[in-house]
């Protein structure tokens, strides 16, 4: 059994309610905070944000405003895998550590040596709308369960201080006991149609561990009604549609609805490859690096905007350009990833999608014999207009009101 180290947890004496913290109170606190510890690196500190904006700005007014040696590195999700690898690593002598972090570091990893946590009993969430299907990105109070989590960072090889910035009142007035389950916070669209694929038409009567809300079910039902993938017979009775024969196609491929029919309709064009490259890159999280990055960046981005018809096309042609030119470039991948401002994992996973996708076309529709070709030439005038106007991306939506309920989904937080 292993030693039990003791942790103490301190609280604010304000009960204040409000879900808004300033980075600059957060920056004094912990300033503060590093002033009253003893010279140790050992004793480090970690604070916990919800946004990667934040992070960087907390990060820049300690190094401005501290005065004592703080070796400060931020941690969130996105990162590049040798930053986040930075933290585990002893800082240089004379300097305490602090980590600033989003909820990634509450349970993904142990930092070593975390002594002082400062915990903003905040998280980011990702709220869906039951009747529009909208989703939308939040910040709210986490549950007890993460509050305690986050608290038990501190003194993991010894004794540990948890610093919440908030009262206990709060903690048990506001803070719900648990998390939702994921299924009650997402749009089922996928669920119901992988559901309806394996001819479970009564999806409301299947033995769920966690039912998701009728309303959820419902609204997936009646949106893919509108892409064609549901027959609308009313005749037939609520719950009881079945799949359309490009419902059927749409299936198959392991993405939101949304984007397996854009690649479904997209063979009545010679848009293909252009079509596979846009909905993997949809369909992955965060391809362009901002926060925190070179301001060299941004202009990069819009250059590959294009002009004409391409630029109306807006992100979903920096995305693909995006692509194009990672693949095209012959130097070391995540060297120009970095240089150009892109997510070095997300476009290895943009390229894996691309394979699986290209795999699952060739195999429902072999005539097509589709290949991934590195040296893929940015659309043309006249493809961008058909791109914008009569390939079917109109029915894919908002990219960031429908969320991505197929496909993969970082965090991060």
């Amino acid at each position: 059994m292993g030693r039990r180290l003791r942790r103490s947890l301190k609280r604010s004496r304000r009960g204040k309610r409000k879900l808004k913290l300033k980075y600059r109170m957060l920056t004094w606190i912990s300033i503060r905070l590093c002033r009253s510890m003893t010279r140790k690196w050992i004793s480090s500190v970690r604070m916990s944000i919800t946004r990667t904006w934040m992070i960087w700005n907390v990060r820049q007014g300690l190094l401005q405003n501290s005065k004592e040696p703080l070796w400060v590195l931020p941690l969130y999700s996105l990162l590049p895998s040798h930053k986040q690898a930075e933290v585990f690593a002893k800082p240089p002598d004379g300097y305490r550590l602090c980590v600033v972090a989003t909820n990634v570091a509450e349970t993904s990893l142990t930092i070593p040596h975390i002594k002082y946590v400062v915990d903003s009993g905040k998280t980011k969430k990702k709220m869906f709308d039951k009747v529009t299907g909208v989703t939308s990105y939040e910040i709210t109070w986490c549950s007890k369960a993460s509050a305690n989590q986050r608290a038990g960072r501190a003194g993991r090889v010894g004794p540990g201080h948890c610093y919440r910035l908030y009262s206990s009142a709060v903690f048990n007035d506001e803070f719900p006991q648990f998390s939702e389950p994921e299924i009650r916070e997402k749009p089922v669209d996928d669920l119901v149609l992988q559901m309806k694929a394996m001819n479970i038409v009564k999806v409301i009567n299947f033995p769920f561990p966690t039912s998701p809300d009728i309303l959820q079910l419902k609204s997936a039902e009646r949106r893919l009604k509108i892409l064609g993938a549901l027959e609308d017979n009313p005749s037939k009775g609520e719950w009881c549609a079945k799949l359309t024969k490009l419902g059927e196609t749409m299936a198959t491929f392991p993405i939101s609805p949304r984007y397996a029919k854009m690649l479904a309709l997209s063979c009545q064009y010679d848009l293909m490859q252009y079509v596979v490259c846009i909905v993997a890159a949809l369909s992955v999280q965060e391809v362009l690096l901002q926060a925190g990055g070179d301001q060299k960046w941004p202009l990069f981005h819009r250059n590959w905007a294009g002009k004409g018809n391409s630029l109306l096309l807006g992100d979903i042609m920096v995305l693909l350009r995006a692509v194009g030119a990672a693949e095209y470039s012959k130097e070391n991948l995540e060297e120009f990833c970095a240089r150009n401002g892109l997510r070095h994992k997300a476009i290895i996973e943009v390229r894996k999608l691309r394979v699986q996708l290209t795999n699952q076309i060739n195999l429902n529709l072999p005539e097509f014999n589709l290949v991934i070709d590195p040296n893929m030439k940015p659309p043309t005038d006249t493809q961008a207009k058909l791109l914008r106007k009569d390939c079917p991306l109109r029915f894919g939506g908002p990219r960031r009101s429908e969320g991505r309920s197929g496909g993969s989904e970082g965090r991060g937080g």
